[in-house]
């Protein structure tokens, strides 16, 4: 096996990067497969681990009871000075000043974008450590010694990110920080997924032996199920854990479009059509005019009243054939009729067993979702 050793700040040996080709013991086929990859600093859970000292100005993340982030008064000020626009937020805060009730007042959807906003820094930064270990040799933690990562606060409904750099110079995007750090030439415009295209992907282990009993721990965790849907990424799909047809039409909304564009755009189409009832009874003017926004309107718009249909007549369908009380249909949903509701496919299939089954085995070809199971599994590997 391949490995490199790479020396923390206080010259020992840290840590090992491997590619993922490469397997650590015979048994396990893929380096992502194994327990120590789901805690390690480059999966999802250990990227968020490692974000206290890097993100600045963001509301407090809390992990497994522990709240990760700096949360002392005066940065809760600041925080709480982002969102004092939003009067649901206000409602639901009122005028406590404690860490723990930040991530719950902002996790709804609203004009104001606050939930897009509130995780908009951890998403980043840990794409950027994640772009970090597919381009370079050494680790990202030291990489970004110093650097930090905010919210943007001159406008308070901004939902940019700024990266600063330890001298405090400051980049308004991941693809500025990479040239800066000499990754990516000032001529190359395409994204980062050229960049890395090709490239084996490097995992980070704390420890390159896996032992029997950690290995059986792992095996019994990929059967287990999500126990909080809640994470520190403030993914859409969150949101609608026990609501089915919301969390399938976000699916569809998502696609070939920004997160940044959907939040309030999904806000104002719930307001006005709460149900698939309701979206079926509207007339597809209706919902173009408030979906403009998004692109393609007047096909999504008569999407979405078609996609309302055939949910609908599934889950009467359903009930009748395999005799289900009420309200569970929806929550038995098979993969043929996931993909046979119009404009649903594999990705809105794996964000139903995600988020409405809870299921951690999900391999999604969306970085997302697969981001969002690699925490998850990390969370269980943890307990």
């Amino acid at each position: 096996m391949k490995k490199k050793k790479l020396l923390n700040e206080n010259g020992g040996v840290s840590r090992f990067f491997v590619n993922e080709s490469q397997s650590p013991t015979k048994s396990i086929s893929s380096a992502t497969s194994s327990q120590h990859f789901v805690t390690s600093p480059s999966s999802a859970y250990g990227s968020t681990q490692r974000m206290i000292e890097s993100l600045d100005f963001t509301i407090p993340i809390k992990m497994s009871g522990e709240i990760l982030t700096d949360s002392s008064p005066e940065k809760l000020e600041l925080i709480q000075q982002q969102f004092q626009c939003c009067p649901k937020f206000r409602e639901t805060y009122g005028r406590k000043f404690q860490a723990s009730d930040f991530a719950s007042c902002v996790r709804h959807l609203c004009p104001h974008a606050c939930y897009l906003r509130a995780f908009s820094p951890v998403r980043e930064w840990h794409y950027l450590r994640k772009t970090l270990v597919d381009l370079c040799d050494d680790s990202p933690d030291i990489i970004l010694k110093g650097w930090k990562c905010r919210m943007d606060n001159e406008e308070q409904r901004s939902t940019s990110v700024i990266f600063c750099s330890p001298r405090g110079k400051v980049f308004n995007s991941r693809i500025a920080v990479l040239r800066h750090l000499g990754l990516l030439k000032k001529s190359e415009s395409c994204g980062l997924s050229e960049k890395v295209k090709g490239k084996k992907r490097k995992i980070l282990f704390d420890d390159p032996i896996i032992p029997d009993k950690k290995r059986q721990v792992f095996q019994q965790i990929k059967i287990q199920t999500i126990p909080d849907v809640r994470s520190p990424f403030g993914l859409l799909e969150e949101l609608f854990h026990d609501d089915p047809w919301r969390l399938l039409l976000s699916t569809i909304l998502l696609n070939r479009t920004t997160r940044a564009q959907v939040d309030v755009v999904l806000h104002k189409f719930l307001l006005k059509w709460p149900t698939a009832t309701a979206v079926i009874n509207a007339s597809w003017e209706e919902i173009r005019d408030i979906i403009r926004s998004l692109g393609i309107c007047h096909r999504r718009a008569k999407a979405l009243i078609r996609f309302s249909k055939d949910y609908l007549e599934c889950i009467e369908q359903k009930k009748k054939i395999e005799n289900l009380p009420k309200g569970t249909a929806e929550f038995q949903l098979s993969r043929e009729e996931i993909l046979s509701f119009h404009n649903c496919g594999v990705y809105a299939y794996d964000a139903y067993q995600i988020f409405i089954r809870k299921l951690v085995g999900i391999v999604s070809t969306d970085h997302a979702l697969q981001d969002y199971v690699e925490y998850q599994r990390g969370v269980l590997a943890k307990r």
